[in-house]
């Protein structure tokens, strides 16, 4: 597909999975209003910020593999997420996960990372 930007989607209340991986997305946003969003799936974007992701609370699953994303961020108040992809990114440092309790799959493999630290916190 060849989608640039996130819209005409927020009335979608009831939308479990949203895949708009292989498109040219730069940035997270028009989600607001996806309350009830379970799976989300932007891999091979030109995404370089974890952003946007605010009110998706019932958000388990968060795929953002092949991007240009250098830092673990903008997961604030997501508690529920259980599988996040971060494989083959710009990532250097692991933080930012403080929150994800629930987190069982954690893939940051093909990032820039030389050491693991910063996941202390997490189960």
């Amino acid at each position: 597909n060849e989608i640039n930007y996130i819209d005409n989607i927020s009335h979608l209340s009831k939308l479990h999975l949203l895949d708009l991986s292989d498109n040219h997305i730069a940035k997270i946003e028009g989600l607001e209003g996806l309350a009830n969003l379970v799976i989300l799936g932007l891999r091979k974007n030109s995404i370089e910020k974890i952003e946007g992701l605010e009110g998706l609370t019932n958000l388990k699953s968060l795929e953002l593999t092949s991007n240009q994303i250098s830092k673990i961020e903008g997961l604030k108040g997501l508690t529920n997420i259980d599988c996040l992809l971060l494989d083959s990114n710009q990532i250097s440092k692991i933080e930012g996960l403080e929150e994800l309790k629930n987190l069982e799959t954690l893939i940051l493999r093909s990032n820039q990372i030389s050491k693991i630290e910063g996941l202390e916190g997490l189960n």
